[in-house]
């Protein structure tokens, strides 16, 4: 069975416009995920935060062909925002302050049976391990620092 992982927008954001300081984590994830080795899981509401990347005022229409075609990959799932993931998002923003789209993603994680979700984003991270969250909240690993294998030489 393959793993699970929730992919933060940040996540598509950095392979689409292949930062650098990204770019490796991600494209190891994509290998293991193209070898069916993982499912990445995400909120529709990730295609829409996609229409705009920090790099550029706004996506042309070639670049956005290209991005709704990435999100037919078969080892990406899309979550549509329920009515379960609302309520829940809903307690997050008022509990703990997550933004509202910050909250439907940590929302639609905790209720997708993934094992991690992935993010740069420092406001999510920071509430990893809080009480509600319901998933550990990490950023891609960096595979520049090897694997858990590599560390027990």
């Amino acid at each position: 069975m393959p793993e699970r992982v929730y992919w933060d927008t940040n996540c598509f954001l950095g392979w689409f416009q292949q930062e650098p300081n990204k770019r490796d984590a991600l494209r190891e994830l994509l290998n293991r995920a193209e070898a069916d080795e993982m499912v990445i899981v995400t909120s529709a509401i990730t295609i829409t935060e996609c229409a705009g990347l920090p790099t550029v005022r706004r996506v042309d229409d070639a670049a956005s062909k290209k991005i709704l075609a990435f999100f037919e990959q078969e080892y990406i799932a899309l979550r549509s925002v329920e009515r379960q993931i609302a309520e829940r998002a809903h307690d997050l923003t008022r509990k703990l302050a997550i933004k509202h789209a910050d909250a439907i993603h940590v929302a639609t994680a905790a209720l997708s049976n993934v094992r991690v979700l992935h993010t740069w984003d420092e406001g999510m991270l920071k509430h990893s391990g809080s009480a509600g969250i319901g998933v550990p909240i990490e950023r891609p690993p960096d595979p520049s620092k090897g694997t858990i294998f590599d560390k027990a030489r």
